[in-house]
């Protein structure tokens, strides 16, 4: 569907809730296990454009997909209602814990409005007697507790990262990596800065061997003329002396 909407083979806005959700680090697998497919889950905003993506699937055979139109989306009226203490390991309700934009409010609010997230399995436990309103109850480690009294828990056997998961590794890998590409830039701009003061250091260098090579020649033209003026001043004064032994 979302190729689809891509290539335009589609109209209307459709968005995958593993995309518009954002979920605070260690949360990943509660909010995973209490959404289940529904992370998958496609929101519309109209049951119409809902009903057009069906009829895609259908015509090309494509799979199934689960829809929430938002014009349409009835959240339960019901709350869930007890003490919240965090003493008790009890985070809050799922909902209230994720970021998304205001606009999938109903959407959201179906899928997790009353979906309690606790620490622990016992925890969980006790928090599943003393609330009420409450159709899911889920731990940090992924156990899962309804109102039936049944609770989900164990390893998966598949150990390849879940979706929110991957999703979270994706943002802080490019965060890492926006952060890395700025320190780059950063040590460029040092090196260029760096390398124009050296330019300018060897440009002066240059200048003060030349200037020190003309002194030099220079030092040495003054010498040659000194060693002459004595070699005069030594014959005159020679000449005078047997000027005045003749006299």
């Amino acid at each position: 569907v979302m190729a689809a909407r891509k290539a335009k083979e589609l109209a209307g806005e459709f968005a995958v809730i593993a995309d518009v959700i954002t979920v605070p680090q260690g949360h990943e697998t509660a909010v995973e296990t209490a959404l289940g497919a529904g992370v998958q889950d496609i929101i519309t905003d109209t049951v119409a454009q809902a009903k057009g993506a069906i009829e895609f699937l259908k015509t090309n055979r494509a799979g199934r997909a689960t829809f929430l139109p938002l014009d349409k989306m009835r959240p339960s009226s019901e709350r869930v209602t007890g003490r919240m203490d965090a003493r008790s390991g009890i985070l809050g309700i799922a909902a209230d814990l994720i970021g998304y934009d205001s606009k999938y409010d109903r959407a959201l609010r179906s899928l997790l409005g009353r979906t309690v997230i606790v620490d622990n399995i016992d925890n969980a436990g006790a928090a599943s007697g003393q609330l009420r309103g409450w159709n899911k109850i889920v731990t940090l480690e992924g156990e899962l507790i309804v109102p039936s009294g049944a609770i989900t828990g164990g390893a998966a056997k598949n150990k390849g990262p879940k979706l929110l998961i991957r999703k979270q590794e994706i943002e802080s890998l490019t965060k890492q990596i926006a952060g890395i590409e700025r320190e780059s830039a950063s040590l460029h701009k040092m090196a260029e800065s760096a390398e124009a003061v050296l330019a300018d250091i060897r440009s002066r260098l240059a200048a003060a061997e030349q200037s020190l090579a003309e002194r030099r020649i220079e030092l040495a033209e003054h010498e040659k003329r000194a060693d002459f003026s004595n070699r005069e001043a030594e014959r005159i004064a020679k000449e005078e002396a047997q000027a005045r032994a003749a006299a």
